[in-house]
């Protein structure tokens, strides 16, 4: 199988459907991530949409999947739904998907339900609103590299806030805000999961703007905006972990200037669904209590 790499396509280069394996390329040191794993290409004749199903064996420097989406010319609307079945060296195959959409070019994270799997079936499907034969795209797979920062541990220095209130943040359908394995981790998921006044995974403090589990704080996973990941990290006061819970039962975050709020991807009632950052509209699964 050849290796592929990251190269410009042209518009009328055709709808393309990308199945089997492939093997992502070995990273090279400082890279932001490894060589395109997989691509499609969108023309108006195929309806402005194209689907890949691909098998990614992720080199040994991973640290996750995702789409990447450029649109010709840029700035064009699109809307993109993905799945995966990544497996572990133990053998635990975990599911994961999700959506994306706005303007490309685009970014769109693949949740990774195991760590260093040894292999990922990904099914994507993107649709680009094309309105002339001129216009196109492409969706890349992408595998991120891993980190080359050590992972910071909290330590008394951390700016962790003291007093407020705590207990559970409820939200749609009887959903609680959950610490995912009632994690000390730093960039450990916050999911969805059922609500239970016992479970001390859902068990959070709101104080000075901060919700707060296990000394770590609630954050916008590199302040990355609309479609962003919520995650543990170590309190410092910072922009992507200060939250403003507004009259409506909305907590809107700081980062992007209190117009991004906590969300319930999809309104989902799946246990275990990883939550994220959506632009304010009012919603019902946008919608928390305070702890």
């Amino acid at each position: 199988m050849l290796r592929m790499k990251r190269i410009a396509v042209a518009a009328s280069a055709g709808a393309l459907l990308v199945a089997g394996t492939v093997t992502a390329l070995t990273l090279t040191s400082g890279t932001a991530k490894a060589d395109t794993a997989a691509t499609c290409t969108v023309l108006p004749a195929s309806g402005g949409q194209c689907n890949m199903d691909v098998t990614v064996s992720p080199p040994p420097a991973f640290g996750g999947l995702e789409l990447d989406i450029t649109s010709s010319p840029s700035s064009l609307h699109v809307y993109s739904t993905w799945s995966d079945v990544c497996t572990s060296s133990t053998g635990q195959s975990v599911s994961e998907s999700g959506t994306g959409g706005g303007t490309a070019p685009l970014i769109v994270p693949v949740t990774v339900g195991v760590s260093n799997p040894t292999s990922c079936e990904v099914t994507a499907y993107v649709h680009i609103d094309t309105n002339s034969n001129t216009q196109g795209g492409v969706m890349f797979l992408d595998t991120e590299a891993a980190s080359s920062t050590p992972t910071p541990t909290p330590t008394a220095t951390s700016s962790v806030p003291s007093g407020g209130v705590t207990g559970l943040i409820k939200g749609y359908d009887g959903k609680c805000v959950d610490d995912s394995g009632n994690s000390s981790s730093i960039r450990a998921k916050v999911v969805l999961w059922s609500c239970s006044s016992s479970d001390k995974a859902e068990q959070w403090r709101y104080a000075a703007g901060e919700l707060v589990h296990n000394g770590l704080c609630l954050d916008d996973k590199g302040n990355a905006g609309s479609g962003g990941y919520i995650i543990l990290y170590t309190c410092a006061e910072s922009s992507g972990e200060q939250w403003n819970h507004v009259l409506n039962n909305t907590f809107q975050v700081k980062a992007h200037s209190f117009t991004q709020c906590l969300n319930d991807p999809g309104y989902s009632k799946k246990n275990g669904t990883q939550l994220r950052i959506y632009g304010c509209n009012n919603s019902s699964n946008e919608h928390w209590t305070v702890p």
